[in-house]
């Protein structure tokens, strides 16, 4: 069993519907996401045998009303092993009733100014929690990773296991092309700013090399190079 936050399109997302079309024929996997359906629904119920959706609001503040949610679903699961991603899913985990063994992977590597302070607050709850976790997975092998880790005073903390993608046999871009896309939130752990530093360093030796941002929230200073 898989535990989720959301449906919407995310680094967290794309991972589980990666595994759940790799997923082994002779076992059975589930998905409980803790909210509504979303963007990325469509292709996380065509990846997992069942997908359930507790149907919480975003706005929601009821954590034991998801953890009586999946308690529901343990029992009628019955899983062999629990398996969360994201903060919010790992609380409703490691409070949930179950005797199967619990392990939560770290999609993240550190927080900004535009992070809600509920989700730093849950963040350290579920580092207070950890122990509950047989396994706590880096997906990030970097030091920046590492020291989030600490500061959050995660237990039972094992090798990382890297954020994996299905790479096309062959290139499927024009190699000719001289514009690039970057589409990611505005937030400083997606690293725009060595992007746009690299950008701004060959900008006189390669004029006609374009870039273009686009994501939530604001790009204050450049918008395209």
């Amino acid at each position: 069993m898989y535990v989720c936050t959301d449906a919407d399109i995310g680094g967290a997302e794309r991972l589980l519907a990666l595994l759940g079309r790799h997923a082994d024929p002779r076992d059975e996997s589930c998905l409980v996401v803790l909210m509504q359906r979303g963007t990325l629904s469509d292709e996380l119920d065509a990846a997992f045998d069942r997908v359930v959706y507790l149907d919480t609001p975003p706005t929601s503040r009821d954590i034991f009303r998801m953890v009586r949610g999946l308690n529901a679903q343990i029992r009628d699961f019955e899983p062999d092993i629990v398996s969360s991603h994201l903060f919010h899913a790992d609380l409703v985990t490691a409070l949930a009733s179950t005797r199967a063994p619990r392990t939560t992977t770290v999609h993240t590597h550190g927080f900004g100014p535009g992070d809600h302070p509920l989700t730093k607050l849950i963040a350290r709850a579920v580092g207070a929690l950890s122990f509950r976790f047989d396994a706590v997975i880096p997906s990030s092998d970097s030091d920046d990773m590492a020291q989030f880790i600490r500061a959050l005073r995660m237990k039972n903390v094992r090798t990382p296991i890297l954020n994996g993608a299905e790479i096309p046999p062959a290139a499927t871009f024009d190699p000719a092309a001289r514009s690039f896309l970057s589409l990611a939130r505005n937030h400083p752990v997606k690293g725009h700013n060595v992007l746009f530093g690299a950008f701004a360093d060959i900008a006189e030796h390669i004029p006609d090399w374009r870039l273009r941002a686009y994501g939530p929230g604001s790009f204050p200073t450049i918008r395209a190079w």
